[in-house]
């Protein structure tokens, strides 16, 4: 996982459509190396590891159900991001929310 973080993301989207990497996985692998780095909070302004973490999961249900809508993105966001509430809500199906937490 490691040689993730020295892929161009023309690659890394390429294996995320693959089925080869896993967008969790690659998420957490650069907010380890984030969150490691000695110089992080000179480099980075914010870092936003919900938000992140929001972002692929949304990544990996679109390409468990094949789809990589913007439209569904940003309503799949919103269901598991903006509150507690919403976080079971998937708008594919409602196993794919429940599998993962």
């Amino acid at each position: 996982m490691d040689e993730w973080r020295w892929m161009t993301a023309a690659d890394l989207g390429r294996g995320i459509a693959a089925g080869d990497i896993d967008p969790e996985a690659l998420c957490e692998v650069f907010l380890t190396a984030i969150e490691a780095h000695e110089h992080r909070d000179r480099i980075y302004a914010r870092v936003t590891p919900d938000r992140a973490r929001a972002e692929a999961r949304a990544a990996a249900i679109r390409r468990r159900h094949g789809s990589s809508g913007v439209n569904q993105r940003a309503t799949l966001v919103l269901n598991t991001a903006s509150s507690a509430q919403h976080r079971n809500r998937c708008v594919f199906c409602s196993a794919c929310m429940a599998s993962t937490d």
